[in-house]
């Protein structure tokens, strides 16, 4: 075979293969081909999974099941994609397939050539879904089959809605032609205008194709006559561009209206689906203003961008995410330097020292009582890591374990709990039942369904609100009591925690005030960064002005910076103690980008973010503390236990670093950065430790009981949503060599 031979053999099959529509327009969607190549990505075992980013589209839930109904709704939404990602590349590139206008189902045919991308990603992503759920989810190839079926189901409801409107509104070109002769005497102005808007719209060369797949998936040779009959494709492509714009707009519709009944658990759909759905709208507004703006479409673009973002400072058309219960319609707050040491003062930390001796000394009664006279408790304080739900379950379980070792005895001895984030979350919880069972109620402590309430989901109500109600129309607002709160995906995230953990959440922190005080229940301070100034704003149904300085006279010749905020004194006038302890739960855990950042009724603005960016530990909180009653504990308690319960490791074997790129070298810094805040905060802490234990002249022990995966493929994710697997391996961790010693330790350390 010679030379010639071989190209034309190469040609042909070129010419031949059923996907020249799509090979042939790569270099004029590649906006659109991005979709599906991030989508490959994205379930990539590999990509991604430590932070639970697939685990969106492979376990989606809805009505809190996973199964056949959530699988299905993942289904219509991937269908609507496909429709629309098939509608943007139709309206962009037809017209440069004139031999499409002379079939009978132009659109169809070439959503049928346009498909192999899209059908190649559904295979992955089919395969991905039956990998993941054997492997994480422990299901039987049977269920997951019918997972499968579910997902295909919904794709194929989607997909023959979307052809029955589009079977009863495109006609073939015969019909169009003869259509608009019959219009032609009526309406010449519009023609004109429309023929001038076609010169500009189909202008282009057509693209050579010689060969098509049908609908019967056969293979067809290309008509040649249809080619250069101009008006004819240009009348047909346009009907079929109007009502795809329609067929569009539709779409947009219902992603809105969903944000109307956000709260309504019907429709809080599986959020692989609300990303879907908004990666089609988002497909669909660049796809019109591309279409409709012609050479203009990047820079209308790049001014939709610009105008949004001016608009959203405004808050009819943006909104602030605030603290539920907190009144924003007093004056604000002044912030500034002289109020901040007005707040910290030497007489208000007198006397907010002297309340907090009256709990202390509460609590050595509650700890004495049976003993004989002169006996000097064990003080216990508990510190909780952050890490979303991953920590939130290994807290919970941590917790159950601990009490039932100690008899039931762990929020009896336990002085105060802080810390971060999702664990924070379970020591609320488990806080919470252990003041139902010490009113009377008929709480098992060790009961596994508390497991299993903390570890439900809580990211389907927040992504359906972030992309139908943040983005899309952020107006919606709420009125919670006397005050008006915008409707965000951090008051849905409130709500469905306390959907999940039971109406304590709903409470304002003040219920707690008068049983921390009698020292019925362990002392809860939370803190939270002020993102203006670095601050930590301490939240507490107790004054803790204590908190916010170092332990000297302000009159002293030392300069002392007021790094914390005491939020009930900060606030006083504007109801701070009315605040929900949903609410606090949230601000404390305001991961960036995760949750909106809160803004408080000061002046200037302050807003929050998470508490793990200087304290991921809640370890400072309690050095703070016993530091400032250390004369107490030294005289009235036999020694310190701190259990602190991490959702990683705390001594990690020091990476390997081998030769990087160069991209990898620039972003080098801020990625050491990020990956070693916690061994900063470690250091810095055990440290502090050290002197402590010194100046008190007597025992601290720290208990530190770690999540350590069983391998680091198993890793649970620091996400809002946990598989099967997950759940079991945060349950196993406790029983993993490290942590029984610690467990042996803690239960030394206490009855010695």
């Amino acid at each position: 075979m010679n030379l010639q031979n071989i190209r034309t053999a190469i040609r042909d099959i070129r010419y031949f293969f059923p996907v020249r529509l799509l090979l042939a327009s790569f270099k004029r969607q590649q906006f659109l081909l991005l979709s599906w190549l991030l989508f490959f990505m994205l379930i990539n075992r590999g990509f991604g999974l430590s932070l639970g980013v697939p685990y969106l589209f492979l376990d989606p839930e809805y009505l809190g099941r996973v199964g056949y109904l959530s699988y299905s709704l993942v289904g219509m939404g991937w269908g609507i994609h496909f429709v629309i990602w098939n509608l943007i590349s139709y309206m962009l590139n037809a017209h440069r397939y004139p031999f499409m206008a002379s079939l009978r189902y132009p659109m169809l045919m070439f959503f049928l050539n346009n498909s192999i991308l899209p059908l190649a990603s559904l295979s992955a992503y089919i395969y991905a879904i039956l990998r993941f759920q054997r492997y994480y989810e422990f299901t039987s190839y049977g269920h997951a089959l019918l997972d499968i079926a579910g997902l295909l189901a919904g794709i194929t409801l989607s997909v023959l809605l979307f052809a029955i409107y589009f079977q009863f509104t495109n006609t073939s070109a015969q019909h169009v032609i003869e259509r608009e002769k019959r219009a032609r005497q009526k309406r010449n102005y519009r023609l004109v205008r429309k023929s001038n808007m076609d010169e500009e719209i189909f202008q282009g060369p057509a693209e050579q194709v010689d060969y098509y797949l049908t609908n019967s998936l056969r293979i067809r040779h290309t008509r040649k006559d249809i080619q250069h009959q101009s008006d004819v494709r240009k009348l047909v492509f346009r009907q079929h561009h109007l009502n795809a714009f329609f067929l569009q707009m539709l779409t947009i519709g219902v992603l809105i209206a969903l944000g109307f009944f956000v709260e309504i658990p019907f429709f809080q759909i599986p959020t692989a689906a609300s990303v879907f759905m908004f990666a089609s709208l988002v497909l669909s507004l660049f796809g019109i203003f591309i279409f409709y703006t012609l050479g203009w479409g990047t820079i209308v673009i790049i001014g939709f961008f610009i105008a949004a973002n001016f608009l959203t400072k405004f808050e009819i058309l943006g909104y602030q995410s605030r603290v539920t219960g907190l009144n924003y319609e007093k004056k604000a707050a002044v912030y500034d330097n002289s109020v901040l040491r007005e707040l910290a003062s030497d007489s208000m930390i007198a006397a907010d020292k002297a309340h907090f001796l009256g709990i202390l000394e509460n609590w050595k009664r509650r700890n004495s009582e049976g003993r004989e006279p002169g006996h000097k408790p064990h003080m216990v304080f508990v510190n909780v890591s952050g890490g979303g739900l991953r920590a939130a379950a290994f807290v919970t379980n941590v917790l159950q374990r601990a009490d039932s070792l100690l008899n039931g005895k762990l929020f009896e001895k336990t002085v105060m709990i802080s810390g971060a984030s999702g664990g924070m979350f379970g020591a609320s919880f488990m806080r919470d039942q252990y003041l139902l069972k010490q009113d009377g109620f008929a709480v098992n402590m060790r009961d596994s369904s508390l497991r299993n309430r903390i570890s439900r989901d809580l990211l389907n109500p927040m992504i359906i609100t972030f992309l139908s109600n943040d983005v899309l129309i952020p107006f919606h607002r709420e009125k919670i009591g006397d005050q008006i709160y915008f409707r965000d995906r951090g008051l849905m995230f409130e709500k469905q925690l306390a959907l999940n953990l039971g109406p304590a959440q709903m409470r304002p922190i003040s219920f707690y005030q008068k049983p921390e005080q009698e020292a019925r229940i362990p002392l809860m301070i939370y803190h939270t960064t002020i993102i203006n100034d670095s601050r930590r704003l301490f939240i507490s149904p107790q004054p803790v002005s204590f908190l916010c300085r170092p332990p000297a006279r302000l009159d002293s010749t030392n300069t002392y910076e007021i790094d914390g905020i005491d939020y009930g004194k900060l606030f006083a006038e504007h109801g701070a103690y009315n605040s929900r302890l949903a609410s606090v739960n949230r601000i404390n855990a305001t991961f960036p980008y995760i949750f909106p950042n809160p803004v408080l009724p000061t002046d200037p603005p302050l807003y929050l973010m998470d508490a793990g960016v200087v304290d991921n530990f809640g370890t400072e909180t309690s050095q703070r503390f016993i530091n400032t009653f250390s004369e107490w504990i030294r005289k009235n308690t036999s020694g310190i236990t701190i259990i602190q319960i991490r959702d990683s490791r705390k001594n990690e074997e020091p990476e390997k670093r081998d030769k990087r790129s160069f991209l990898a070298e620039i972003l080098d810094p801020l990625g050491v950065m990020y990956n070693n805040l916690e061994n900063l905060q470690d250091y810095r802490f055990d440290y502090f430790w050290h002197y402590l234990e010194s100046s008190l002249e007597m025992p601290v022990e720290v208990i530190s009981i770690e999540y350590e995966p069983e391998s680091k493929e198993k890793k649970a994710s620091m996400s809002l949503h946990l598989t099967e697997r997950e759940k079991a391996e945060l349950y196993n961790a406790m029983f993993r060599p490290n942590n029984s010693a610690e467990f042996s330790r803690l239960v030394e350390s206490l009855y010695h």
